[in-house]
């Protein structure tokens, strides 16, 4: 059996996630192929398509939807893509797979692309672009209702490209029908409930991860690798787009540590913060910024380095950093959102506050910050969970089940 994997990157979360399927596929025994539109191709089996000419054409495809995205204004923020025919078909159709595991693919394959493919097609969502319009996360109910020229959200205004978009998506994707995989029961849960998949069949896998790699480790000894200070409590955040995504919650968690730097605690603890460039203190605690962090083994080192792990996403499918916190046996205090309570279960594997509330987020901390002994508990508990949830082998299994069953029911058009 061939799979073809297809990923518009490999080192953004999504990326990621893709990039550790495929290993996982291939660990599995099963002859796997990434294919990757942005990335380095380090891996084995990993294929970056196209030359440098056609990947400057991309950032200027790239740009081009983006201007025209402007003119959609006000409503919800947050990233948007058209998913315009991309360069990805010819490559898919080259290769000759006996099946095509798609993944989080604007920029690669278009809208109009995907009901030409000439394979069973696995498909794994890894946010809600499938169901929605432009959007790749929504509030809104219009992929439930349908969207309409009366359901916007409130000040939005301009063109409605997500309306056009998702029409668009239904008429061409009446006769399209991938097997659909989430890596969480929310996003499951919000793609049964559409009306673009609605009552389809859905396979909730979660993102594997690799527990050797990402273990606990001496803590002393990672600091000392690092140049983080031996003494202190170390409280981490980060993400792809740290700072500048305001769905991963910066903005929540800098109000939540203003509120405990109120309470006299800002030298309880120091903030270590990866995804990000920036210096100084954030909110009167002694900040570390780590930067930019690709190296996998440095990342597992930099969880096992610090004590506790904030993730305050006001919407997120199924973090692949907080899986890997867990996995390093580093307990979060996590927004109650999306695929989260998958793996934080409160006071057993984690703590959970609601989205968006600041003042729940600091009591939260101010708990898991004072009390060595409910973090070493927390600690042991969340790497058994993340070890179970999203052993490779495992994963690796149910994907070759579900590609197995794929062909076995597929039918030509």
């Amino acid at each position: 059996m061939r799979v073809l994997h297809a990923a518009t990157h490999e080192h953004t979360g999504a990326g990621r996630a893709a990039a550790r399927a495929h290993a996982a596929v291939a660990k599995a025994g099963i002859d796997s192929r990434l294919l990757v539109q942005h990335g380095t191709a380090a891996q084995p089996g990993v294929e970056l398509l196209g030359s440098p000419f056609q990947q400057r054409l991309a950032n200027w495809r790239l740009r081009a939807e983006q201007a025209l995205l402007s003119l959609q204004t006000g409503g919800e923020a947050g990233y948007r893509s058209l998913g315009f025919a991309s360069p990805g078909m010819a490559a898919v159709r080259a290769r000759s797979p006996d099946i095509v595991h798609l993944h989080w693919i604007p920029g690669l394959l278009g809208m109009a692309d995907l009901p030409r493919l000439d394979q069973p097609v696995v498909w794994t969502f890894h946010d809600q672009w499938p169901i929605c319009g432009a959007e790749h996360y929504t509030g809104l109910a219009r992929p439930r209702e349908g969207y309409q020229a009366n359901n916007r959200a409130p000040g939005a205004g301009g063109l409605d490209l997500d309306r056009w978009l998702w029409r668009r998506k239904r008429k061409l994707w009446q006769h399209f029908a991938p097997v659909i995989v989430t890596p969480s029961r929310w996003l499951a849960g919000e793609v049964r409930e559409s009306l673009m998949f609605g009552g389809r069949r859905i396979h909730v896998v979660p993102n594997p991860l690799d527990t050797g790699l990402f273990r606990p480790q001496e803590r002393a000894a990672a600091r000392n690798q690092l140049g983080l200070p031996a003494g202190r409590t170390l409280l981490l955040f980060g993400a792809w787009g740290a700072l500048a995504d305001r769905r991963k919650g910066f903005h929540v968690l800098a109000e939540a540590l203003r509120r405990l730097a109120e309470r006299g605690l800002a030298g309880s603890a120091d903030l270590v913060l990866f995804g990000a460039a920036g210096s100084g203190s954030v909110q009167g605690f002694a900040t570390h910024w780590m930067g930019f962090i690709e190296d996998e083994a440095k990342m597992s080192l930099l969880y096992s380095a610090c004590d506790a792990f904030a993730l305050p996403s006001l919407q997120d499918n199924y973090p692949n950093t907080l899986a890997e916190a867990m996995a390093c046996g580093l307990p979060a205090v996590a927004s109650d959102t999306g695929g989260v309570p998958d793996l934080v279960q409160h006071m057993e594997t984690g703590l959970l506050a609601p989205p968006a509330d600041a003042a729940l987020l600091a009591d939260a901390l101010a708990l898991m910050l004072r009390d060595a002994a409910l973090r070493a508990r927390l600690g042991e508990a969340a790497r058994r969970a993340a070890a179970e949830a999203c052993d490779e082998r495992a994963v690796g299994e149910r994907y070759a089940g579900i590609y197995r069953q794929a062909i076995a029911e597929w039918k030509p058009a």
